[in-house]
């Protein structure tokens, strides 16, 4: 996309003190990769679309996990936590907006639906999810996605 980028001045002295040159800049990045999940079978989060507002049809694909497991999809401020075996826990549990429980298809999948309404002011949102299964390295009850960062109705990058 073009748009401005304002130079300044390396040293003073005469003329402008910056300069605003036409080029081409980053578009909207409305999905951020935060990091890796972890665990056997691994579920991969993705984005369904353009997190823009409106978006009536905007959703998240979860892939990945055994059929017929249950998944809790997490929705929060975002957050690093390491909890060992790999596991690292993106999300803010102090900050939860969303947990819902859900159950994977015979092939492993699971679209969950986010609309995104009209004229919703900008929202930044951390997504995970966790599979549960026996010995998992996510505190021995399973595993973790990998984590996104989503700029719900907003421009630019999350």
């Amino acid at each position: 996309m073009s748009a401005d980028v304002e130079i300044d001045q390396a040293r003073l002295g005469p003329g402008a003190l910056s300069v605003a040159v036409t080029t081409t800049v980053p578009g909207f990045l409305g999905t951020e990769y935060l990091g890796a999940g972890c665990g056997t079978p691994a579920t991969t989060l993705a984005a369904n679309g353009a997190p823009t507002s409106p978006n009536a049809s905007y959703a998240i694909d979860m892939t990945g996990g055994a059929s017929n497991y249950a998944v809790l999809g997490f929705a929060s401020a975002n957050a690093n936590v390491v909890l060992g075996s790999g596991c690292e826990l993106l999300i803010d549990f102090n900050q939860l907006i969303v947990a819902e429980l859900v159950q994977f298809d015979a092939a492993g999948a699971f679209s969950f639906p986010v609309p995104i309404p009209p004229a919703l002011s900008p929202l930044d949102l951390s997504v995970q999810a966790a599979q549960f299964f026996p010995s998992g390295p996510f505190l021995g009850l399973g595993g973790l996605s990998n984590g996104l960062k989503i700029r719900a109705a907003g421009t630019g990058c999350p």
